[in-house]
């Protein structure tokens, strides 16, 4: 059969794309190779359901995959392609617990031969919300603030917390966060706090995340207990909340991984970002 040039063209290049793709799996599966996807929950939902699909075809072949992803988007790959149920083996990476990052503080101050009260020993581990990342530079930076080495007391872990909140890469997030959609020239409403100040309904919900005690996921029960706790005297509606919330998330759509920081999903808000919610409790927000 004859074929025309621009056939003949197409052809050269379908065997090319999948013989190379071919030498790929070969090489994965003969020198034992896995592959690891991180961060799965930043690609958009249509990239998801491509990787899926392309994941359910090699994986027949005998090729492995790990996907990193956070706990409550671990079932996105099979839900995005049901075929892939039954193939997929869910290993869930449990965060560091207190006594295991106060352990950070108790070996590290034991070697400097500084003596710590084990109830600030649990302020660290709690300020550093399940992170090993945030204990180690909470500890380093109480040797490393100014002065003649005082004596370790909350002043001096909460010192610690905010010169190490100053490291962190969220000023512009918190910026986007707080100024919310464009107000085509109308004032928002902003609420009486019982502190005294005055904020819009963006700035009272970066507030009350950052209230005690951290949490990554809060409920929208949770939510609403900790705003009518922070305000004086006004009311405000649960549906004002939520508009807000969606508000958000629409605006970080457009913006690149560092600021997908949070994602609201069964009305439920998940910090994806330990780092962040540390830096809106240390930060002037």
């Amino acid at each position: 059969m004859d074929l025309s040039e621009n056939e003949q063209r197409a052809t050269i290049v379908k065997k090319n794309f999948f013989g190379n793709k071919d030498k790929v799996i070969k090489y994965f599966k003969e020198n034992h190779k896995v592959f690891v996807l991180d961060d799965f929950h930043y690609a958009s939902s249509e990239i998801q359901y491509d990787i899926a699909c392309q994941l359910k075809e090699v994986i027949r072949m005998g090729f492995k995959a790990v996907i990193i992803s956070l706990p409550y988007r671990s079932d996105d790959a099979i839900r995005l392609n049901p075929d892939l149920t039954g193939r997929i083996s869910v290993i869930e990476i449990e965060p560091w617990k207190s006594q295991e990052l106060q352990e950070i503080a108790r070996k590290g101050f034991q070697a400097l031969k500084i003596s710590v009260d084990e109830e600030l020993i649990e302020k660290m581990a709690l300020e550093s919300i399940h992170s090993p990342q945030l204990m180690q530079p909470i500890c380093l930076n109480i040797g490393l603030l100014p002065g003649d080495n005082p004596e370790i007391s909350v002043d001096v872990i909460e010192d610690s917390c905010r010169f190490t909140c100053t490291n962190l890469p969220y000023g512009d997030v918190v910026r986007v966060l707080k100024a919310g959609p464009p107000t085509r020239g109308q004032k928002r409403l902003r609420y009486n706090l019982t502190d005294k100040s005055q904020r819009d309904v963006y700035s009272l919900i970066l507030k009350v995340l950052a209230d005690n005690p951290p949490l990554v996921e809060i409920d929208m029960e949770e939510l609403l207990q900790r705003i009518l706790k922070n305000l004086d005297s006004n009311k405000i509606a649960m549906q004002k909340v939520k508009d807000a919330l969606k508000n958000w998330q629409k605006m970080l759509a457009d913006y690149g991984p560092m600021y997908q920081v949070f994602e609201w999903k069964d009305d439920v808000i998940h910090i994806q970002d330990n780092l962040f919610l540390f830096y809106l409790r240390w930060s002037s927000i």
